[in-house]
């Protein structure tokens, strides 16, 4: 109703300014009428005459607005965003005969109805025309009478429950924050937790102020109470007696104590048990589950290798992966774009135990090393003998001596290149030790398949064998760069595997499920030592192919693999091969015919970025560091003149008429990115803000404001930058761009070049003809 009273407002006052343009120069004020649809009664609003004004400044400074007053007429006014906000809010006062204007502030009306943030110098130009104001208590008025009426001993707990559920909507407001947290505030809800008086759904919205109160930033973590530290991490414990929302609560605010708080976040990892924490995966309730994964991915970070080890441990047992595939992955419809971006993280963090052995270096005198290799001997060559461990190779080998010459040969038969100390094929990193991990995994886990593998290739022609050693570590590290293995999460990262969820070891199984695909591509290709780089290649295009299908086990992931043979890859890249002809090369014919097609695919490709911009996209917001679930929507006008943004939920798409900010393309002064930007030099996670500072991008306008952007992924990263510098007239430069003009300027020079298939062209113009030794032409009609 208030949205719509504003619109019928601005419409007021549009009609009014054309009626007094046409009677300029009467210079007296005057009084409009409307009907309010409330009351139905006909009611008086006093507008002041702005009429003197010059146009160009009443345009650029003034801006028509409505404004409202509980129990008061809604005033519509012309609002000088020169004049001081003191003067604004007291003449509105006046209009109203409202006593003490200094208790009360100008704040925005969101399209719901509800009260925004308050206006300040600061943030006073995101009012616009059409904008919907209202004055209500001053933020340091509103701090003190919350604060008295908390602690008000007259009054029982249970009935402050409206006190505290405003609290908890303006604890968001930062303006409301800084004066209720120089009141001693946040101390004022610790001492309510610790006390264990407030209790039930007062206890969940005490700790929902807090939560939002600290998101600002103004108060550091390091200085809380160790008691209330303890008495939250115990709310999380007792989930069985907590009520959801406490538990939802507690989760994110020891999340933030461990990533922001160097004192108290050895206390939390200490408290928070992380068997009960995982059976929260099974949790009815979205938030507690995404709560749970986060709270284990900051303990994760955060934790000393020692620590991290207990913790990968749990997380990698069968009971806890068997929560998260069925409670989090398969309970529900869709994953959310919070939790796929934590399931994400929680993926990379998983990784970090393999990082290690990817980054171990050789050892030629480490028993344990020499141990590994000898037992991938015994399981392909001495199978009966393979128990008795390291007495094969004891100094007193007695009756199971060998010749040095045999050894060799059947090293070389397990594909290795040096055939008299073969743990030397292990020295460079990556993949380090990891590929021989993965070797003796599937020798000792899969021996039936092992020596199948070795012996098909004792059996093949010496030019035809697939060294087994050689392609386990060219497939090692093929895997570590395909699933990004030793790099840091990404900040909006949201790719993840249900695979590695599902079983331990899971990396190991997909290596094993690897290798023998790989075997299988060699023998179809027929290849040869030659050809090693080119069965890698088909291997990388069957495994991407494989793993877009994310399958949810490593069993699943081998019948994909399946699917896509030698033959099948091969004939699916020379259908996606546009023609022979030497399009991209410096031939003149084809030099000219692509400078004359490419300004067309340009504007084809413009088209297609500012259709982008106009569907609009949802991004996550970021206050000195990412905000958990927190997201908010953009989208660029039809008509190509303004940027419409406002707060948006998951998954939602708001149309422009539900987004409260805007940004005309007049104003954008600047696109920068990464760096430049300015929330990236205030990002406060040092160890994220690599990964952020990748798809992060802002507009500069007038005067000197910024709309920030982080996109979740590359392809979206290009589709707004280059649809942006489309609007500002700049030369789009990503790689998507350039991707998709050589794809489509390849296309049409083939379309134009039909005609010519099998035709020799030449590389350079015909020779023109000599001149005729006159110009005396007759024509005889």
């Amino acid at each position: 109703m208030s949205t719509l009273i504003g619109d019928l407002a601005v419409r007021s006052l549009v009609l009014e300014g054309e009626f007094r343009r046409s009677r300029r120069g009467s210079g007296s004020g005057f009084s409009t009428m409307r009907r309010s649809r409330a009351s139905r009664e006909i009611i008086k609003v006093d507008v002041e005459d702005t009429s003197h004004v010059p146009f160009g400044t009443k345009h650029k400074d003034v801006v028509k607005v409505a404004v409202e007053m509980e129990g008061k007429t809604t005033q519509l006014v012309d609002l000088d965003q020169k004049e001081s906000l003191e003067v604004i809010v007291e003449r509105l006062c006046q209009g109203w005969d409202v006593q003490s204007p200094q208790d009360f502030s100008l704040s925005l009306v969101s399209p719901e109805g509800t009260r925004g943030v308050y206006i300040t110098e600061k943030n006073r130009h995101q009012i616009k025309n059409g904008s919907y104001l209202r004055v209500s208590t001053a933020p340091s008025k509103a701090a003190r009478d919350i604060i008295v009426r908390i602690k008000n001993r007259n009054k029982p707990m249970v009935e402050k429950k409206p006190v505290l559920k405003r609290l908890a909507q303006m604890s968001s407001d930062e303006t409301f924050a800084v004066d209720f947290i120089n009141s001693d505030g946040v101390t004022l809800l610790m001492d309510l937790v610790v006390s264990g008086v407030t209790t039930g759904e007062n206890l969940g919205l005490v700790l929902a102020a807090f939560l939002a109160l600290m998101d600002h930033g103004i108060v550091s973590w390091n200085s809380l109470n160790p008691r209330f530290v303890q008495r939250v991490a115990s709310f999380v414990n007792k989930s069985t007696v907590a009520e959801a929302i406490i538990v939802q609560r507690a989760l994110a605010i020891l999340e933030s104590i461990v990533l922001l708080s160097d004192a108290f976040g050895q206390v939390v990892s200490g408290q928070v048990s992380l068997q009960v924490l995982t059976e929260h995966f099974k949790s009815p309730a979205t938030e507690i589950q995404l709560n749970s994964v986060t709270l284990i991915n900051a303990l994760l970070i955060k934790a000393t290798p020692v620590k991290a080890k207990e913790i990968l441990d749990i997380i990698n047992s069968r009971h806890v992966q068997g929560l998260i595939l069925q409670g989090i992955i398969d309970g529900r419809r869709t994953v959310g774009a919070e939790m796929a971006h934590q399931l994400h993280v929680l993926q990379v963090l998983l990784f970090c135990c393999l990082d290690d052995r990817i980054q171990t270096e050789l050892d030629p005198g480490d028993p344990d090393q020499l141990d590994k290799v000898r037992k991938l001997y015994a399981l392909a060559f001495d199978r009966d003998l393979s128990e008795q461990g390291n007495a094969l190779f004891a100094e007193n080998r007695g009756a199971i001596r060998r010749s040095k010459v045999e050894y060799m040969e059947n090293y070389k038969k397990l594909g290795f290149t040096n055939h008299t100390s073969p743990i030397l094929d292990f020295e460079e990193t990556p993949p380090g030790l990891l590929a021989l991990d993965c070797m003796l995994y599937f020798a000792e886990n899969h021996t039936e398949s092992y020596n199948k593998l070795v012996f098909e290739n004792s059996c093949r022609d010496d030019q035809y064998v697939c060294p087994f050693a050689t392609c386990s570590i060219a497939l090692t590290l093929l895997l570590c760069k395909m699933l990004q293995v030793g790099e840091p999460p990404s900040e909006t990262g949201q790719d993840y595997h249900p695979m590695f969820f599902s079983i331990p070891n899971a990396f190991e199984e997909v290596f094993c499920v690897c290798i023998q695909s790989l075997n299988k591509t060699w023998r179809e290709m027929r290849a040869m030592k030659e050809d090693f780089d080119k069965v890698m290649d088909v291997c990388k295009e069957q495994i991407g192919r494989a793993l877009a299908h994310r399958p949810r086990s490593p069993a699943i992931f081998g019948t994909k693999l399946q699917d896509y043979t030698y033959h099948d890859i091969i004939r699916q890249i020379q259908e996606s091969r546009v023609s022979k002809l030497p399009l991209d090369g410096d031939v003149e014919p084809f030099c000219g015919l692509r400078e004359t097609i490419a300004p067309g695919v340009v504007q084809l490709i413009k088209a297609h970025r500012l259709s982008h911009l106009v569907k609009g996209g949802l991004f996550n917001k970021f206050n000195k560091r990412r905000v958990k679930d927190k997201f908010w929507f953009c989208r660029l006008a039809p008509n190509f003149k303004a940027f419409h943004y406002g707060d948006a939920g998951e998954g939602t798409s708001p149309d422009i008429d539900e987004l409260s900010g805007k940004l005309d393309l007049a104003d954008i002064k600047q696109l920068v990115t990464g760096k430049q930007c300015p929330h990236m030099k205030e990002y406060r996670d040092r160890s994220q803000k690599d990964s952020a500072i990748t798809y992060a991008f802002s507009l500069l306008y007038y005067p000197d404001l910024s709309l920030d952007f982080v996109a979740p992924n590359k392809e979206m990263y290009d589709m707004w930058t280059d649809g942006i510098r489309a609007l500002l007239d700049q030369q789009m430069t990503s790689s998507t761009t350039k991707k998709e003009m050589d794809m489509l300027l390849s296309m049409e020079m083939t379309l134009a070049l039909l005609d010519t298939e099998g035709l020799q062209l030449p590389d350079s113009p015909p020779p023109l003809p000599p001149e005729p030794d006159n110009y005396d032409f007759a024509v005889k009609l």
